[in-house]
């Protein structure tokens, strides 16, 4: 370890998964990340259903072209 970093020093990524931002999941994770960050560590928090996140829908448009992103 470096001089002054304790063992704690983490950063934490949570993807938080709910729709609603001012959910129950949303104060789960805001407890969650104050008692992580009063040790020392940095929390990122991502609520993914505000990104746009899509899966593979198996069009094959980057196999055929890679200067175009996918139907």
């Amino acid at each position: 370890m470096k001089n002054g970093e304790s063992i704690m020093d983490k950063k934490i990524v949570v993807l938080n998964g709910s729709p609603r931002k001012n959910g129950n999941t949303s104060a789960l994770v805001k407890a969650f990340t104050e008692g992580a960050e009063s040790v020392g560590n940095t929390v990122t928090e991502f609520f993914l259903d505000s990104m746009k996140i899509h899966g593979c829908k198996g069009c094959f448009g980057g196999h055929e072209r890679s200067d175009q992103n996918c139907d």
